[in-house]
């Protein structure tokens, strides 16, 4: 199979349609990527939003709160027992600090000795230390579980704020990215038609450029061939002329015989078919009765003086008489012996 190239009009259409095809299959498919990278960044710098207005909207005082009540939930703990421990604890302190007063008011009133208010002291005092002894234990208690129930709540807030933030952080990390490919895809999609364009008129400017080359190249080989057929009928015509002119110098030397006549008819029939004009300067007259010559023939010296182009050449004649009537008397002054 011959290869396709643009050097025929066939080609290059076949070659600027497969282009054209080609093209047009890249451009729809690139079109059809850009509109599923088109979807695709939607969908990304929608899931950023989305994570943009999460972290924005997330309270960190209120989420730890909440996580605060679920982990005391979780662990039993609860705030009100704490607060009861804590009025218990004191209470507990303020009746152990008001005992010495009310020991000594209550002996006032009774009468009692000093030893008895000291007794009655001791005893007051040592039930009331085992009571604040105990409300601060379970004050204690509550703080323990209170700073355990904070610390927890404390990282399930740090962590629900750092996982908004990398969901965020990855959203628009993956529209960033969707957004570059959308963008070339969109440059592919965008160039594609004046590439294809440019590939079609590269194929129709190649036959387009041959086409003119070749008939340069024609114009060229007929200017040459011209040319040459004009240089082959000139050369043609100066060995007739050559010819003739030898002929004639022969036959008005007066040595002309009827060979050189023989010669001279077959000259004239060749010159009849090559069109070659005979001499302007001779002059119809029949050679059968030569008028009385007045003086030397002239004797030409080359076939272009001899024959220069007439106005109204004479009809070529196919007998030797016609050759010599066509001659100039006076050129035969002294050779009319000869024939």
């Amino acid at each position: 199979m011959q290869p396709v190239t643009t050097q025929t009009d066939a080609g290059a259409n076949q070659l600027s349609s497969q282009a054209y095809q080609q093209g047009q299959a890249l451009q729809n498919q690139y079109n059809a990527q850009a509109s599923q990278y088109s979807g695709q960044y939607n969908n990304a710098v929608n899931q950023a939003n989305s994570a943009y207005g999460n972290l924005s909207n997330f309270n960190y005082g209120q989420n730890y709160l909440s996580n605060f009540d679920q982990m005391g939930a979780k662990y039993g703990y609860n705030p009100a027992t704490t607060q009861a421990a804590a009025t218990g604890l004191t209470s507990a302190e303020n009746i152990m600090n008001a005992l010495p007063q009310a020991t000594q008011q209550m002996s006032n009133y009774s009468g009692a000795t000093a030893g008895q208010v000291a007794q009655n002291y001791s005893n007051m005092a040592s039930n009331m230390s085992g009571a604040v002894t105990n409300a601060n234990n379970a004050l204690t208690n509550q703080l323990g579980m209170a700073s355990q129930i904070q610390g927890a709540a404390q990282n399930m807030t740090q962590g629900q704020s750092q996982q908004l933030q990398a969901a965020y952080s990855t959203a628009t990390s993956q529209m960033t990215a969707a957004g570059q490919v959308m963008t070339q895809i969109e440059s592919l999609q965008a160039n594609q038609g004046n590439l294809t364009a440019q590939q079609v008129a590269a194929y129709q400017n190649a036959h387009s450029q041959y086409v003119s080359a070749q008939a340069a190249a024609e114009q060229a080989s007929a200017s040459m061939i011209s040319a040459q057929a004009q240089a082959s009928q000139t050369n043609q015509q100066v060995s007739l002329t050559t010819q003739v002119n030898d002929l004639l110098n022969t036959l008005y030397s007066g040595k002309g015989t009827a060979a050189q006549k023989a010669e001279a008819q077959a000259l004239l029939d060749e010159m009849t078919k090559s069109n070659v004009s005979l001499p302007g300067n001779i002059t119809t007259v029949n050679p059968s009765s030569p008028s009385t010559p007045s003086g030397p023939p002239a004797t030409p010296s080359t076939a272009q003086a001899m024959f220069s182009s007439p106005t109204n050449p004479p009809a070529a004649s196919n007998s030797i008489a016609g050759l010599f009537g066509n001659l100039n008397p006076n050129a035969f002054a002294g050779v009319g012996a000869a024939y």
